[in-house]
């Protein structure tokens, strides 16, 4: 007669091991997918940059200029002595041209009658009298030379028929002041969005079309930013700029390498590993970037700048922006702002053009 065999069973430690070895795998499988989606989302908003850019030199193509310069940011008052201070206007306060609102744009003469406009776009003196802080980290005088309304209504002309004379994408014949042809006269002919907003459906976010409140956002739901600035100083040289200070580049900080935002520090050759990444975030090596007039940037998958100044300003505690900003980015309480900004940065999708 046979005797049946025990049957063996798996000893705790044997169940503890299975466990850690399923778990361990878990995690690997759970970090690939983040990893698989955040490269997704970072592809899908550098091809979308890019396309932007496309459609901002078919604009410059199509009418001899960038597009305006939309002052929707609240900046602080932009007086100095013997400079009347300028305006900084929401849409709805925008200025009247004939019948129709326009836009409130900003002015890129370079005559002393827009000085104030002028040499707030170059950032000639604002950084010396406290008005923009070059690192970016004070919320109160941050660098808000971009729009994030711009693209919006001049590549897609998302904005209603009595602004732009057209009804959906599409608009009448810009002007380098924000506005739209009236009439026939002023060349009042429909032009087709030099971006194709088909391609990226979820881009195109409106929210009140009829206030100008549009906007073009990446696939985190973060509204894309266009810059624009004046480049150099006045009777500076490329010899002079190549000395070394920043301010004189005129390159919003949001596009540079944060360990270079200390002017002092282009007068030597600290640079981090964030630094070796970034290299084109470097204007003393980018000359593209150094002779550029305006920036398309998104924020990509991380969903954050790393301009501390006005991200820190959509919170009422500055301590707890950066606390918030420290567990996206999976940063430890310790992380000081320049590790924040570094992190912050590492995935922005930049593209510059020429002024």
């Amino acid at each position: 007669m046979n005797t049946p065999r025990p049957t063996r069973a798996f000893t705790l430690i044997e169940l503890l091991v299975s466990i850690s070895v399923v778990l361990i795998l878990a995690g690997i499988l759970v970090v690939g997918v983040r990893y698989a989606n955040r490269a997704a989302k970072g592809a899908v908003d550098r091809a979308m940059v890019n396309s932007l850019k496309v459609g901002v030199e078919q604009f410059r193509q199509d009418f001899g200029f960038v597009p305006p310069l939309v002052q929707d940011q609240a900046i602080p008052s932009l007086s100095r002595p013997g400079i009347t201070s300028f305006p900084i206007n929401t849409f709805q306060d925008s200025v009247t041209n004939g019948t129709r609102r326009a836009p409130a744009a900003f002015s890129f003469g370079l005559s002393d009658s827009n000085r104030a406009m002028r040499d707030y776009l170059r950032a000639d003196g604002y950084i010396s009298t406290g008005v923009i802080d070059p690192t970016g980290d004070d919320r109160n005088r941050a660098d808000r030379r971009f729009s994030v309304r711009s693209l919006a209504y001049y590549i897609v002309g998302a904005l209603p028929k009595d602004i732009d004379g057209v009804e959906g994408p599409g608009y009448n014949a810009p002007s380098r002041d924000g506005s739209f042809a009236l009439d026939a006269a002023r060349g009042a002919k429909p032009y087709t969005p030099s971006f194709d907003i088909a391609k990226y459906p979820t881009a195109l976010a409106i929210e009140d079309a009829g206030n100008g409140l549009v906007e073009i956002r990446d696939r985190g739901g973060v509204a894309v930013r266009f810059y624009r600035w004046l480049p150099g100083v006045a009777g500076q040289s490329e010899q002079v700029l190549e000395q070394g200070n920043r301010v004189f580049y005129n390159v919003p900080s949001v596009l540079v390498d944060p360990n270079l935002a200390d002017p002092n520090d282009l007068r030597n050759n600290n640079r981090s590993a964030f630094s070796n990444r970034r290299a084109d975030m470097d204007p003393r090596s980018n000359t593209q970037l150094r002779t550029a007039g305006y920036a398309i940037v998104a924020a990509g998958p991380n969903g954050l700048f790393g301009d501390l100044g006005t991200e820190i300003a959509l919170n009422a505690d500055p301590q707890d922006a950066r606390t918030d900003m420290r567990v996206k980015l999976g940063l430890g309480r310790d992380a000081d702002d320049l590790k924040i900004k570094e992190a912050a940065r590492e995935d922005n999708v930049i593209e510059v053009g020429a002024p």
